[in-house]
């Protein structure tokens, strides 16, 4: 295993950190306190999850979450597994949300319980998704933690089957804003982030709506 400035590809900096410090927190929320190795353990359950579930490389997986350390987890697991991770963001519309999954054709969805009415409505519409994993039981969704209890881990947490070329995630900069004269509009634009760029520091450029927006303001203020 390379250092963690020597890695290639985002699974190699996934486990070179997890493993620098194991016994130190890394996670702290709501008064958990998860390890570096909990988190390399749970890790490696997660993406035997997916395997087991036929998680192909390069195939698409979401998350509709607010911030918390299993949402870190997914974007590492996706990674790990070989899988393209795209967020659903969390006040995004059930029309936006659509068409994220439907454009990103993501076959799995991970879901907070916080959205369990959303991912009813996902689960029933969106085009391409075929199973919903949720943090914490949902009627919707399988538990990601009790399916992860039963999964079958052969040895330790490896980088995975990506290479530096492969898309490992894709960023959708998407918004709505109310026009007087051409009613609703929307913007978006798509970014991808291969796995070869492990360390990576985006500027994302505004948005259509956004720079005409800020033209409206320059010229009446």
């Amino acid at each position: 295993m390379p250092g963690l400035y020597e890695a290639v590809t985002v699974g190699e900096v996934i486990c070179s950190a997890l493993r620098r410090f194991p016994e130190r927190i890394a996670f702290r929320q709501d008064g958990r306190e998860l390890s570096y190795r909990h988190v390399e353990e749970t890790l490696g359950r997660w993406v035997a999850v997916l395997r087991e579930r036929g998680l192909g490389r390069g195939q698409g997986v979401g998350l509709l979450s607010p911030n918390r350390p299993e949402a870190w987890m997914v974007t590492a697991a996706v990674a790990l597994a070989g899988g393209r991770y795209t967020a659903l963001h969390p006040l995004g519309s059930l029309d936006d949300h659509l068409h994220a999954c439907n454009e990103a054709e993501l076959r799995f969805l991970f879901v907070d319980p916080a959205f369990a009415e959303r991912a009813v409505a996902l689960k029933e519409k969106a085009q391409t998704v075929e199973a919903v994993f949720s943090f914490g039981p949902l009627e919707a969704g399988d538990d990601i933690e009790a399916l992860a209890v039963r999964a079958r881990v052969n040895g330790g947490l490896e980088p995975g089957p990506a290479t530096a070329d492969d898309v490992w995630r894709v960023i959708r900069d998407l918004g709505r804003v109310d026009s007087p004269n051409d009613g609703r509009r929307l913007a978006a634009r798509i970014y991808e982030l291969t796995a070869g760029n492990p360390f990576y520091l985006i500027e994302l450029p505004k948005t259509l709506f956004a720079q005409e927006l800020l033209t409206d303001d320059a010229a009446t203020g």
